[in-house]
């Protein structure tokens, strides 16, 4: 029988899949003593270094691609099949059928054509098929899927930066699960808002631990009514109500993040010193739609507000959000009712980044 402690397992892994004007750093704020103000009380620097994970480990991250790679060329046109895959489902559940489209862009849009976007069908495995320039980036999309019950819908996704002959699979989400992530809520989210989710990764695809996410709207404005969360590096992976940065899974999720926002960063220290952009990349945010987008360092090409500094960089602080948008702690484990008590314990502790 599928129970609840099944839905959330389910929502764990779906969770987990697998910029820059001048900018305050994050979490801090400025305090008469020359400390650093929070929720929790004065935070001295130096600030938690970001730390890459390798061999079961933390070693320092390699950064040395920050601001000299470019996007991927495409190549010729290639045979490229990858299975949809509903999150968290095991591997013997299957999508055949299913449509599926490539933009060969940074974005998705309403309609698909040639030669800016083909469109195709998974077949009885599950699987779609398509001719697509080999190792270009493309924004893959699958649509909104309406089932007989929760656990056979799927909410529309889109992936941003999916690389042609690299990627094994194309992502989808159930409502089942999202329906789990709103039990832990305890609220609904909001359908005319999007989830924007990823990783933080060095130069060598290393996730990346201590990176702090921010979404910004196109005029360069912080988007703060967001609620942003952190995993806790475990497998199955869960969220982690107290954290303020990534773990060593480098994983991160904005929830509720409005249409509005069109550029992600991720800030980072490398010694100790202030948080500083590390990575930045353009964001497609949708209504009821998750956004897949795994950040690497900030390239040569990337877009122009990735590239502005000003001369003033005041901090800000770190402040908890209201009960109504707090992060939850997922029931990763069975039986669930073993940890209702520190999830009591917990509300409240979300943290998103506010002016």
């Amino acid at each position: 029988m599928f129970t609840k402690t099944h839905m959330l397992l389910l929502l764990s892994y779906a969770l987990a899949m697998t910029g820059c004007d001048c900018h305050d750093a994050p979490g801090q704020d400025p305090d008469p003593d020359g400390g650093v103000t929070t929720d929790a009380g004065p935070v001295e620097p130096p600030w938690p270094s970001l730390m890459a994970a390798e061999g079961g480990g933390l070693v320092p991250p390699d950064l040395d691609c920050l601001g000299r790679e470019r996007a991927p060329v495409a190549g010729r046109s290639i045979e490229t099949s990858s299975p949809v895959v509903p999150f968290g489902a095991p591997p013997s559940v299957t999508l055949p059928g299913v449509p599926a489209r490539f933009f060969l862009e940074d974005r998705a849009s309403e309609t698909c054509a040639a030669p800016g976007c083909v469109a195709t069908l998974t077949d009885d495995a599950g699987v779609a098929t398509a001719m697509l320039p080999d190792g270009a980036w493309v924004t893959t999309e699958v649509p909104e899927l309406n089932g007989p019950d929760p656990m056979r819908s799927f909410m529309r996704t889109l992936e941003m930066h999916w690389k042609v002959g690299a990627e094994d699979t194309i992502n989808t989400l159930n409502r089942g699960t999202i329906a789990g992530f709103e039990a832990q809520l305890e609220r609904s989210l909001d359908p005319a808002r999007g989830i924007a989710a990823g990783r933080v990764l060095d130069c060598q695809g290393r996730a990346l631990s201590e990176a702090r996410l921010r979404y910004f709207a196109a005029d360069g404005a912080e988007i703060t009514d967001a609620t942003l969360v952190y995993f806790d590096g475990m497998l199955p992976p869960g969220l982690d109500p107290s954290a303020e940065a990534t773990s060593s899974d480098g994983r991160y999720a904005g929830l509720d993040v409005p249409p509005t926002a069109t550029r992600v960063e991720a800030w980072g220290s490398l010694d100790g010193s202030a948080p500083s952009p590390i990575a930045c990349e353009p964001l497609q945010v949708e209504p009821d739609t998750l956004t897949v987008l795994v950040l690497r360092p900030t390239r040569a090409d990337a877009p122009p507000a990735c590239a502005r500094r000003g001369a003033r960089s005041q901090p800000k602080t770190l402040r908890a959000r209201p009960p109504a948008g707090r992060a939850a702690f997922f029931c990763v484990q069975s039986p669930c009712s073993l940890i209702h008590a520190a999830l009591a314990e917990q509300r409240g502790r979300g943290r998103v980044l506010s002016p």
